[in-house]
């Protein structure tokens, strides 16, 4: 690694538990500092990123940070992330967008603040925003143009590209995300120029190696009943009493329990993890166990994928789950970045700066 390299800075917000960060720091940038209001994914961000780089030592929201951002010492950076809440956007949720009910369409808008806030003619070189895949066409594209219009107020040119995590890595989940990737003063990334562009390359990302099968992300032994389904018509638990076609379950295939019915993928592999597996089970992937345990009177072999074969199925080592419940894991496998993917454009990222310096 140069040294040149790895002078190249990156600032998070919205960072959950720091994939984005993570991505970057792996690719030899230095993690300047980082955001988030939940208490939950600031424990495990310290875990995963390493080190606690979060603006008040303490979850805080942006908000708080723009009203008092003398207070902080906030440096510019090269890259500025950011995985805003996509629940407004979303077709998981009620896709009310900017006008969401509970805030979360203000996100955006505190982001702008942030940026304004820098005050510097250069920082940030790029914006890297994530987001949902249907952001883009939200609204009847309006949000779109809303987000297109403010950043290029602030003299950011840029494109929103769509990657999908099955197609660009080894990882066998079909999750589809839109990148918005946004230069400063930036004239090679202008829409109709960017299949000119230093950064082209972020159009033609391919997959780097043969896709893994799904069962190598897999705890070697699941001993807990409750990952397992019970076949009890009188539980409580509502997955299982779902009628599922039990005899279409095989080593090969991976389904998902969604909230009246049970679905299959049929392309052999994860179904995209979303962050609603945290409420009850509900979105679950369902796999059928080649050891299985037993438990009372059943042999059971049908089981959710598990928190820590969620965050592998993301691209993260494993690292301690402990402290916290199932349902806030589940919630932030599924709110997390895939790590390979976006260490793929922290890559072509860090290339382009360097060109640029």
């Amino acid at each position: 690694m140069t040294n040149k390299a790895s002078k190249l800075t990156v600032g998070g917000l919205f960072s959950g538990i720091g994939g984005l960060e993570l991505a970057f720091q792996n690719e030899g940038f230095k993690v300047a500092w980082a955001n988030d209001i939940d208490k939950y994914t600031h424990q495990v961000y310290k875990r995963v990123v390493g080190s606690d780089h979060y603006l008040g030592n303490k979850p805080i929201s942006l908000e708080y940070i723009n009203e008092h951002f003398n207070e902080f010492d906030i440096q510019p950076v090269d890259v500025l992330t950011a995985g805003f809440p996509c629940q407004p956007f979303s077709n998981a949720g009620y896709r009310e967008g900017f006008k969401d009910k509970k805030g979360r369409g203000n996100c955006f808008n505190w982001m702008m603040d942030f940026i304004d806030h820098f005050n510097h003619k250069d920082k940030p070189k790029v914006l890297l925003f994530e987001n949902v895949k249907n952001i883009e066409t939200h609204d009847g594209g309006n949000t779109k143009h809303v987000i297109e219009k403010e950043l290029k107020k602030r003299d950011y040119f840029g494109r929103f590209i769509h990657l999908n995590t099955s197609l660009i890595t080894d990882i066998p989940q079909n999750r589809e995300r839109v990148f918005m990737v946004y230069v400063k003063d930036g004239d090679d990334l202008l829409f109709e120029n960017i299949s000119n562009s230093k950064l082209s390359s972020l159009l033609t990302l391919k997959q780097s190696a043969k896709k893994r099968n799904f069962r190598e992300f897999l705890e070697d032994q699941v001993t807990n009943p409750n990952y397992y389904r019970h076949y009890d018509k009188k539980t409580s638990d509502w997955w299982n009493t779902l009628e599922m076609p039990d005899g279409e379950i095989t080593d090969d295939s991976v389904f998902q329990v969604r909230r009246v019915y049970v679905r299959k993928n049929k392309k052999n592999e994860c179904p995209t993890l979303v962050a609603s597996m945290g409420a009850g089970g509900h979105n679950v992937p369902l796999i059928k166990d080649k050891v299985g345990i037993r438990y009372k009177r059943f042999k059971l072999t049908t089981r959710k994928l598990t928190p820590r074969e969620c965050f592998r199925l993301q691209g993260y080592n494993d690292f301690s789950l402990k402290d916290i419940s199932d349902a806030q894991l589940y919630k932030m496998a599924g709110n997390t970045v895939t790590l390979p993917l976006v260490q793929k454009i922290a890559k072509i990222l860090k290339e382009y700066i360097n060109g640029e310096k």
